[in-house]
């Protein structure tokens, strides 16, 4: 079985986490980066190293760090951050928002904007739910 990261899916990268938490692998830090998976910071190479085993048997990852690593976690829609920015819990929402729109493209954002046009920009007063 050879190198294909292009096979690679969401689904192999969440199986990885899942793997690593569960069988509580020792992995090795990451200099500059963490990809943020389920609100936790992990190593994108050794992530990319589980999820490539998940998906072909191979525990490999050819690839060096920084950009050539990074873009295969964001083309998935996880969001990669440099360790020495810290985390802003608000940027890191509005991050996680942004990927999730990219994800879904709105599909289930739809609902807010349909209420926003009936109402002309304003709340519903009168409804019951605008109290609870």
């Amino acid at each position: 079985m050879s190198f294909t990261p292009e096979k690679i899916t969401r689904n192999n990268i969440l199986a990885a986490v899942r793997k690593i938490e569960r069988e509580k692998h020792e992995i090795k830090p990451s200099t500059r980066w963490h990809v943020m998976i389920n609100g936790n910071p992990y190593p994108p190479k050794e992530i990319m190293r589980y999820a490539h085993e998940d998906m072909n048997g191979k525990h490999l990852w050819h690839y060096g760090g920084g950009d050539q690593t990074n873009k295969w976690l964001e083309k998935l829609g996880f969001m990669v951050v440099g360790k020495n920015d810290g985390f802003d819990p608000i940027k890191d929402m509005i991050l996680s928002y942004k990927n999730h729109i990219k994800q879904t493209k709105l599909h289930d954002e739809l609902y807010k904007w349909e209420l926003i046009d009936k109402y002309r920009w304003r709340p519903n007063t009168e409804a019951i739910a605008f109290y609870s």
